[in-house]
């Protein structure tokens, strides 16, 4: 069995309107987060077995008010708490957010790490797996926390999860199992290793509706195409596997004029975007999550895991049209920070692009 993890972050405070960081101080709702609040009870109150927070007063109003009069379990754990921004506590968000990277393991001054961060939830989620098997846990903590979260329990780069624009939503939800998945970057010989894997998780994502690829598409793509990329320049490949199990995949290589699709967009795009944007990127070719490991946040974990570390300064991908609302790609994008570059590139193709490095 496993925990199914819900995390919701604290409501809205006082502190966040004014747009300053709070950091370990305790923090106050405001009246727009008391209804915040009030809405998190509404979607959670009835489907979860416990409750653990942040010790910091406003994680605790928030659950006080979105569970009064609920006898579901709660209590309190300082390992969710916000990082501690030391000196900075109290600046400016816009300050602080800027230097998010640079203190993934440089504890910010006077205060903690993002690492110290994740050190901390990983004992925790060690402790809820053991005595929580089977039941439905929600965390409420902070912006640290899900960092530590997506990282650990997704693979995603601590650095790209922190550095990455917020977009608040209604809780994020995870698997937690006795053993925490396991990402990697291979290069083309690693791929070429696991290509019966890797085919196998192709054709279960993508031979369903509303993609509905046929056999001959799925061969071309993991017995022609993908062995063919793997020994370009600059090719990598970004895994994730739960249980030794490979669930989910996304590659790119250094695309060049003189190659297929780079010589189809350059003549597709207007000439300013094209010297920009073509030639040196990283091309992102595919990216593929099995069907049972979806929503868990794999896909943005594998697409930051291929882009941390790579020597290019953009990268590039062709993907389905944002108005089709049935495919998840272009708002997974979206919320990674991608931007639309140019609408119909290629048929039923969008292409986007994003700045590795800022």
């Amino acid at each position: 069995m496993a925990v199914r993890l819900v995390y919701e972050t604290h409501s809205t405070t006082l502190d966040n309107e004014a747009g300053v960081c709070t950091g370990w101080r305790p923090g106050e709702l405001s009246a727009a987060g008391i209804r915040n609040a009030a809405e998190l009870g509404a979607r959670r109150r009835d489907e979860v077995d416990r409750v653990v927070s942040s010790d910091l007063h406003r994680a605790v109003q928030t659950v006080e008010v979105a569970f009064a009069g609920s006898q579901v379990p709660r209590r309190t754990d300082p390992r969710l708490r916000e990082v501690d921004f030391g000196s900075l506590t109290g600046a400016v968000v816009d300050v602080v957010h800027a230097q998010r990277r640079a203190h993934v393991d440089r504890p910010f001054p006077g205060g903690q790490s993002y690492r110290q961060v994740v050190d901390g939830v990983r004992q925790l989620l060690g402790e809820i797996a053991q005595e929580h098997d089977g039941e439905r846990v929600l965390l409420v903590g902070h912006a640290a926390t899900r960092y530590a979260l997506d990282h650990l329990l997704t693979g995603r780069p601590l650095a790209r999860a922190a550095a990455a624009p917020f977009a608040w939503r209604g809780g994020w939800e995870y698997d937690l199992e006795d053993r925490l998945p396991t990402a990697a970057v291979l290069d083309g010989p690693g791929t070429l290793g696991v290509l019966d894997e890797l085919a196998e998780v192709y054709r279960a994502a993508f031979t369903a509706a509303p993609y509905s690829e046929n056999d001959e598409r799925v061969r071309q793509v993991t017995r022609e195409q993908l062995p063919s990329h793997s020994a370009r320049a600059g090719f990598r490949c970004s895994v994730v596997r739960e249980a030794g199990r490979l669930r989910g995949f996304c590659y790119g290589f250094t695309g060049q004029a003189g190659q297929w699709w780079t010589d189809q967009v350059t003549a597709r795009v207007p000439d300013p975007l094209a010297r920009e944007w073509l030639g040196g990127h990283l091309e992102v070719v595919e990216l593929a999550v099995h069907p049972d490991a979806q929503g868990r946040g794999y896909g943005a974990a594998l697409v930051d895991l291929l882009l941390e570390g790579a020597q290019e300064d953009r990268a590039l991908l062709c993907t389905w049209p944002r108005g089709d609302g049935r495919l998840p790609a272009p708002r997974l994008y979206e919320r990674l920070g991608w931007e639309l570059l140019h609408e119909e590139v290629l048929p039923d193709r969008d292409l986007w692009g994003v700045r590795i490095h800022d």
